[in-house]
């Protein structure tokens, strides 16, 4: 058995979750490879969509907005011009030709423009009619997967299962496993320990993460938590954001430690009792499956958006913001042990805290029988 996981670079969350995924195909001994589909395609095309995916989230949030609420009411249009007309034709055949190549016996994509260059380069081109499974990485169903069509879209739980049938996908082909999320995150190692092996002390550890790109209001955050009384440490990841890392550095604070962009964050994860961070599909998902208590803050203005009204509305989370401080954020949810245990326990209701596995044990089992479907997963198409 044979998997492609082809994803699309737009911030580093659809490549980790293909990561992700292929970390438990591995375990299981099957044969897998992930391709950056635009940039394989065309690097000109995938390195201009992941630089102008930066601007618009990091300098032009309320651009961010306006795309993808534009993208949302245009669904509703009758005798809309279908989005992967736009793209498909002009980028299918050079994925054919490694399709043809490889010849995987299913094709997961982890981006829906993925999943459209696929599909077309189905219907259009010479290669066989080989499943596609695609994964939708947020919290809500992004527009145009109805476009891409894959025969059968991954979702983060059965709570979106609604949604999907709302939208008019065939909810017998929408898999409510999980985002899947790299099978460290799946184990745990003691606090105390973990600390050790970072080189910190034992005590109240609260985390910041910026993202991949060091997004979210970190400075600001800082300032709050220093509110806080007691003896604890703070853990800053700045991802690739450098400038933020130097700004930091000068501080100098003595109960603060500032990373830059790290490849153990579970190791971090493990180390905390609290996480700080925005709303992102995966980095949510990472914290579900360890089990981390999550104040959010600093949505990128459209999915993340949907992402926290989600978490918030399933008591998964809590949020920090105008309102409420992180400082006195802490405080509302430690000094709450009923908050804190619910929070635990939505988390596992609805987070479904191990997607990868989910997902590579259901591939083991659904594509050697050579039953699945591929005839789309969007009814409305048929």
């Amino acid at each position: 058995m044979k998997v492609l996981v082809l994803s699309v670079t737009a911030g580093q969350g659809h490549n980790t979750t293909g990561l992700g995924l292929m970390s438990y195909l591995e375990e299981l001994g099957v044969e897998c490879t992930m391709l950056n589909t635009l940039k394989y395609i065309s690097p000109v095309v995938g390195t201009s969509l992941d630089k102008g995916y930066l601007y618009i989230g990091k300098l032009t949030p309320k651009m961010n907005a306006l795309i993808y609420n534009s993208a949302e009411k245009n669904l509703a249009r009758k005798n809309r011009t279908p989005s992967t007309d736009l793209y498909a034709p002009l980028l299918y055949k050079k994925l054919e030709k490694y399709i043809l190549k490889y010849d995987p016996d299913v094709v997961v994509c982890t981006h829906l423009l993925a999943a459209g260059i696929m599909n077309h380069a189905r219907e259009k081109g010479k290669i066989r009619r080989i499943p596609i499974v695609g994964i939708n990485t947020d919290f809500a169903i992004h527009p145009y997967w109805e476009d891409a069509n894959p025969d059968y879209l991954v979702v983060a739980s059965s709570q979106m299962l609604s949604q999907a049938l709302k939208r008019g996908f065939d909810v017998r082909f929408v898999l409510p496993m999980g985002i899947p999320v790299h099978r460290r995150f799946g184990e745990r190692t003691d606090k105390g320990r973990a600390r050790e092996l970072l080189g910190l002390e034992d005590k109240p550890t609260l985390l910041m993460i910026g993202g991949s790109m060091g997004f979210g209001h970190v400075e600001e955050g800082l300032r709050e938590l220093r509110n806080l009384q007691g003896d604890y440490q703070i853990l800053v990841i700045c991802g690739s954001n450098k400038a933020l890392k130097r700004r930091l550095d000068k501080e100098k604070a003595s109960n603060t430690y500032v990373f830059g962009y790290v490849n153990n964050v579970e190791a971090f994860m493990d180390a905390s009792d609290c996480v700080f961070t925005k709303p992102g599909g995966l980095t949510v998902s990472e914290c579900i499956a360890k089990g981390l208590p999550m104040i959010l803050t600093a949505p990128i203005p459209g999915v993340e958006e949907r992402n926290l009204r989600y978490l918030l509305s399933n008591s998964m989370a809590l949020a920090a913001g105008r309102n409420l401080s992180l400082d006195k954020a802490v405080r509302a949810l430690f000094g709450d042990p009923q908050r804190l245990q619910q929070m635990h326990r939505m988390q596992r209701v609805c987070g479904c805290e191990n997607g990868g596995r989910a997902l590579a044990e259901w591939l083991v089992r659904a594509v050697p029988g050579g039953r699945m479907n591929v005839s789309g997963c969007w009814r409305k198409a048929r």
